[in-house]
């Protein structure tokens, strides 16, 4: 009826759903891809950053903080100035496939012996730098230690840090989880917008009863005039009045 309200269903968004899948996708897919080689230049800076003491001199390093920390014979890279009694120089170095027999002793700021621990199965080749483990440390204490490396061969140095795989290696990772959330994600929600675009449409809601009349006034009926009759009829006789019920004259 006008002016009765009807009610509307919700509209449905299968299409804004699908595109909002697609986006996961192709987002997920991006960010890891992105992570992914962000892992390669993570190799090269850890691998830039370490310390490094060249063979036959003692040289100085400073740890900042607490930890494990290993002594890599890196075999190919090249050294500039480093502190200690070491002279100043920048050299380049290539043994690589070497096996070099090399002693290493640690001492603390009080000239007290650190031991150091055999440590092998670490290696890394980034930014053009190529060592493999060969001992370990716990720092207990920062501050300043002084290492003396004695070998007799002198085309390597040692570097000492932590594992320059292990900021590569969580970026990979982190890679996979995004590409396996935005995979996901997106799955589902292209499932759910395709499931809303083919279910069928929604029932009409029917308006709101409205009470109808039962009684309805009639029309006035009009009073019709007698219809006179023709020809016209004579009057029938009276017959005379009798007492005899069967009709019989009455007696003279």
């Amino acid at each position: 009826m006008p002016g009765v309200p009807q009610a509307v269903a919700a509209p449905r968004r299968p299409r804004l759903l699908i595109w909002l899948g697609l986006a996961a996708v192709v987002g997920g897919v991006v960010g890891a891809a992105l992570l992914y080689l962000m892992s390669g230049s993570a190799d090269d800076e850890a691998a830039k950053k370490l310390a490094r003491a060249p063979v036959g001199c003692t040289t100085t390093l400073q740890f900042d903080r607490t930890g494990t920390f290993l002594f890599f014979v890196e075999t190919k890279g090249s050294v500039g100035d480093v502190g200690g009694d070491c002279p100043v120089t920048d050299d380049s170095y290539d043994s690589t496939g070497s096996n070099p027999d090399v002693t290493l002793t640690l001492v603390d700021r009080d000239d007290s012996d650190v031991t150091i621990d055999d440590s092998t199965g670490v290696s890394y080749d980034a930014a053009g730098f190529v060592g493999s483990s060969i001992q370990s440390v716990q720092i207990d204490e920062p501050g300043t230690y002084r290492l003396t490396v004695d070998s007799p061969d002198d085309e390597f140095v040692i570097s000492v840090g932590t594992d320059p795989n292990e900021a590569a290696d969580s970026m990979k990772t982190l890679a996979m989880v995004v590409l396996g959330v935005g995979v996901v994600l997106g799955a589902g929600l292209l499932l759910l917008g395709k499931r809303r675009r083919g279910a069928a449409p929604a029932p009409a809601v029917p308006a709101a009863w409205q009470p109808q009349p039962t009684w309805q006034p009639q029309a006035e009926v009009q009073p019709q005039p007698a219809t006179p009759m023709w020809p016209p009829q004579a009057p029938q006789p009276t017959p005379p009045a009798t007492s005899d019920p069967f009709g019989r004259p009455p007696a003279v």
